[in-house]
């Protein structure tokens, strides 16, 4: 009598299709998160350097290097404890060089950026030079002034090497 009639009534199905739809949603979202973390790891995997972009120490630098090149060149245990020592006598030159050469001439181009574009603007959009130039400068410099001796030059030295690379 009953055959191919439906026995539920309007309430249990209506249940019943809600939960089946919860499930598709709830696997759906978890599809998505599987998909969002298996990104992010194979990123992680090969893409390492861009993965954190944070500023080291001399400290980590140091490490860090030194444990790349000891691994690609398969150094013994003290080769690399040798190693490290040199890499951090090269790695504060290198800083030393960058805050004392190269920051200030840097500066120096940041400061004629600053005035190029400022004498392009209105008196309105002045204010958001400012405010926008001084977040760059603060993410551009961030590092030395945290690492900048305290009689760093305040302008860039003069000659021909401030404007051309040595050798040309």
């Amino acid at each position: 009598m009953n055959a191919g009639r439906d026995t539920q009534g309007p309430a249990a199905r209506a249940t019943t299709a809600s939960g089946r739809g919860r499930s598709r949603w709830l696997a759906m979202l978890v599809v998505f998160a599987a998909g969002g973390v298996v990104g992010w790891g194979l990123h992680t995997i090969f893409c390492p350097d861009t993965t954190q972009r944070r500023r080291r120490t001399p400290e980590e630098a140091r490490d860090a290097l030194t444990a790349r090149i000891a691994e690609r060149v398969e150094m013994s245990d003290e080769q690399t404890d040798a190693l490290r020592a040199v890499v951090g006598e090269r790695i504060g030159a290198i800083r030393r060089i960058r805050n004392d050469v190269l920051v200030p001439r840097l500066r120096v181009q940041a400061r004629l950026l600053h005035d190029d574009v400022d004498a392009l603007l209105t008196d309105r959009q002045r204010p958001l030079w400012e405010a926008y130039y001084a977040e760059l400068t603060e993410k551009w410099f961030r590092e030395e002034a945290a690492t900048a001796p305290a009689t760093a030059p305040a302008t860039a030295p003069a000659g021909p090497e401030a404007t051309t690379a040595p050798g040309r």
